[in-house]
């Protein structure tokens, strides 16, 4: 979802990031060196100020690994804080219910 990365990418200007806060990786199958991989992202759940993401690491049409990845809103210092508006209204053409 290159358009999640790009409405995610525009947030410095709100005053805020996203931080990951863990990963859990499933390995399903090996990829190599040269392998053509394309990552599917999307939303599983938005809360005040955390997120969970899904996602698929893909060779073609075979799934080499799911993950969840957690992520914190926080300002640019660090700081936990409350999603802002425009971010949370970027991210929701992106929530899924694959959950």
């Amino acid at each position: 979802m290159i358009l999640l990365l790009a409405a995610a990418q525009n947030h410095h200007g709100l005053g805020a990031q996203i931080v990951v806060t863990g990963i859990e990786t499933r390995f399903l199958s090996p990829g190599v060196e040269g392998d053509e991989l394309v990552v599917e992202t999307w939303v599983d759940e938005i809360k005040r100020v955390s997120t969970l993401f899904g996602q698929r690491i893909m060779r073609g049409d075979e799934v080499l690994a799911t993950q969840r990845v957690r992520g914190a809103c926080t300002t640019l210092a660090g700081r936990p804080t409350r999603f802002p508006a425009e971010l949370l209204e970027g991210m929701q053409p992106y929530v899924s219910d694959r959950s």
